[in-house]
């Protein structure tokens, strides 16, 4: 190209505008494209082409450093980006067209949208979303298109009208000539190439397959370029494992999504645009950022360590001068891809706390420490953090709400909403479910059998089935003050009033929004009421899924695992529960340095009393 086919037409208010053919504004786009690629990035994109003008989905594979694996579902994964990237390739022009490969000009123009610096091209935020959900469909040939194509031997090309920043020079280089067309006002970018997107479906089983990666692309640590392809070829051999929890993902655009129906289900763009926005709004475009940058894009990658890792680093070497904090371990609930899974969550719901496997500490697990109300107490009292409580289990069924006499003594102290003879699961839940619910508690713990505790940063996460969140209610009057630890027989709850402790009268208060653990940590219901108010103060807020929002529901549950863990959040904190370890621990060293053996007459009398000394020797009564 180079030439331009009409001379400037200069409209009302001064803006110039100028005629292309289609091909024309193709190559311009690209040339735009490619200015914003590094000169060195540009050429290892070329070394990876090796003088081919086109590569397969394979090739494709290679070059984004995909681990060799036979997962059917990590290769159905590559061809989905593989058919994305075709899409967006040919920007602004988004019909799907017949060539098998992928071009080098659709490579680069897919990869300044999967990497986020289209926003240099567009004066204002193209949605990135759309354009994404848009290359996953599936998308039908319309009449228009078709007829469109018998008419390209017989008929001249259309043109296409585009804004000018300033008029073109003819001897320009097609560089400048890219810089100087205002993207943003063509009407094939600002509708998508005519594209009804609100007509169009993505398979739920392609679009899980990219949530998985996504989520082990966000399991990466990057503080060590050099480690970045091992941790991805671990991660993706744990692929059923994240996968798991990209279902969960989904189910809050689609509660009715089932593990074996995927391929028959179909997302909507509307319930892709609520979900996503709703739960994982920057999900998708920074975890494709990280893995262009990660495999392709050589000078974005992470080659030096940033200030706070540093800070962290030295954090840790003093740390281990002094007392040595536990090194992270997977348990039974919180693992790699659950701190993957989490984390996203919390990203996209704008909540600061970071989960990673440097800064958590395990301090109650109820298979190793019992399930004990009196454990819980002392494994987590001394914390002086913030912490991340994990409870999971099974829904109750109706046998044991009938024959268990624990259950139903609970059952008489937690206040009914639903009707004995109602059915009170919605179409979403199922008696088969495993559930499973964390709380982030900002507010160290303590015994509070009069007056709740905690603060208004404290938030209720649905783990599975389905992921939800549920934020903490601004308050000057409730003040955030929603979390009761009772070891009077009353457990734990989130989102409740004090419970009704006297006079052998023993009740729970639960908020609309609540969770509450009875004391034998057996048993747990999750409350969600909207339409019915119980009168009790509102703690947290409603769900917000469209699905779910209005609908009053409860999980009841049988507890099968609970862990609470440390969050260490800032130097301040890290060093604050340093010390207090640091004291723990000279307090049990002088407990052992009391010497028995000088004792004198008290040895003499604990060895008549069995309990020191002569432990072999023949004894009589006492």
């Amino acid at each position: 190209m180079g030439q331009t086919t009409s001379s400037p037409e200069h409209v009302e208010k001064g803006e110039i505008v100028q005629e292309f053919t289609k091909e024309e504004l193709q190559t311009l786009f690209y040339h735009r494209c490619e200015l914003l690629l590094k000169p060195i990035e540009l050429a290892f994109l070329k070394e990876d082409f090796k003088g081919r003008d086109s590569i397969t989905t394979e090739e494709l594979a290679k070059i984004l450093k995909f681990p060799d694996n036979d997962n059917p579902d990590l290769s159905q994964t590559i061809t989905a980006l593989f058919q994305v990237m075709k899409t967006i390739g040919t920007f602004p022009f988004l019909k799907s067209n017949s060539n098998e490969k992928l071009l080098f000009e659709e490579l680069v123009v897919s990869l300044i949208f999967f990497s986020g610096r289209y926003k240099k091209i567009f004066s204002r935020d193209y949605d990135f979303l759309k354009l994404f959900f848009l290359g996953l469909s599936d998308r039908p040939q319309t009449k228009e298109s078709v007829a469109n194509n018998e008419k390209k031997e017989v008929s001249e090309p259309p043109k296409f009208k585009a804004s000018l920043i300033v008029a073109l020079e003819e001897e320009e280089k097609l560089e400048l000539k890219a810089r100087k067309i205002n993207w943003s006002k063509l009407d094939i970018v600002k509708d998508y190439d005519g594209a009804n997107i609100e007509e169009l479906l993505v398979n739920s089983k392609r679009l899980q397959n990219i949530v998985t990666l996504c989520l082990i692309l966000n399991s990466i640590v990057r503080q060590n370029q050099d480690s970045i392809p091992k941790q991805f070829a671990d991660s993706v051999g744990r692929w059923s494992e994240f996968e798991v929890y990209s279902l969960y993902l989904l189910r809050y655009a689609d509660v009715y999504l089932t593990p074996d129906k995927l391929l028959q289900q179909d997302i909507t763009y509307q319930m892709f645009n609520s979900g996503v926005h709703g739960l994982l709004p920057y999900f998708f475009q920074i975890n494709l950022n990280r893995m262009v940058c990660d495999a392709v894009l050589s000078s974005n990658k992470f080659t030096q360590k940033i200030e706070e890792e540093k800070k962290v680093d030295s954090t840790e070497t003093t740390v281990r001068k002094k007392h040595t904090f536990p090194k992270f371990q997977e348990s039974k609930l919180v693992s790699i891809p659950f701190l993957s899974y989490v984390s996203s969550i919390l990203q996209g719901i704008n909540n600061p706390t970071m989960l990673t496997t440097s800064n958590l500490v395990k301090l109650y697990a109820g298979s190793q420490a019992g399930f004990s109300i009196r454990s819980l107490e002392t494994k987590i009292f001394k914390w002086q953090a913030p912490t991340l409580v994990v409870v999971s289990g099974k829904r109750v069924k109706s046998k044991t709400m009938q024959t268990n006499r624990r259950y139903q003594k609970f059952d008489e102290m937690y206040p009914r909403h639903f009707l004995a003879l109602e059915n009170h699961l919605r179409d979403w839940q199922n008696d088969n479910d495993k559930i499973a619910y964390a709380v982030l508690v900002n507010q160290p713990w303590k015994n509070s059998n009069k007056n709740n505790f905690g603060d208004e940063k404290s938030l209720i996460l649905s783990i599975l089935p389905r992921a939800d969140y549920f934020k903490s209610v601004h308050s000057n009057i409730l003040k955030g003050e929603l979390i009761y630890f009772n070891n009077l027989g009353m457990g734990l709850g989130f989102g409740n009033n004090q419970p009704l402790n006297k006079n052998e009268t023993k009740r729970f208060i639960p908020g609309d929004v609540s969770l509450t653990i009875e004391a034998n940590l057996e048993f747990a219901v999750f409350r969600h009421l909207v339409n019915l108010s119980s009168n009790n103060d509102k703690f947290f807020q409603n769900s917000q899924q469209s699905d779910v929002a209005q609908e009053d529901y409860e999980d009841r549950f049988t507890i099968t695992s609970i862990e609470v863990w440390g969050l260490l959040v800032s130097g301040k904190e890290l060093e604050e529960q340093r010390k207090q370890w640091e004291w723990e621990e000279k307090q049990a060293e002088a407990r052992q340095n009391v010497n028995i053996r000088s004792m004198g007459e008290e040895r003499a009398f604990l060895e008549m009393a069995g309990l020191v000394g002569n432990h072999g020797a023949a004894g009589g009564s006492m």
